[in-house]
């Protein structure tokens, strides 16, 4: 049981960086996307890959 009780402390411990990381992203994709409105030469395919990926990651 303590085997079980130690692993449930380390995932906790980490999910709350985990979001913060996963946010802090989102926000970096969202103005690269409003600069993508000002400017028409910014390959937005890999933004909508990350987006994808978070989205996923969120669940």
């Amino acid at each position: 049981m303590a085997g079980v009780q130690t692993t449930l402390a380390l995932n906790d411990k980490l999910t709350g960086p985990l979001m913060k990381m996963i946010r802090a992203m989102d926000a970096t994709i969202r103005v690269m996307e409003k600069m993508d409105a000002s400017a028409t030469q910014l390959d937005t395919k890999g933004l909508a890959k990350a987006r994808k990926a978070i989205t996923n990651a969120i669940g």
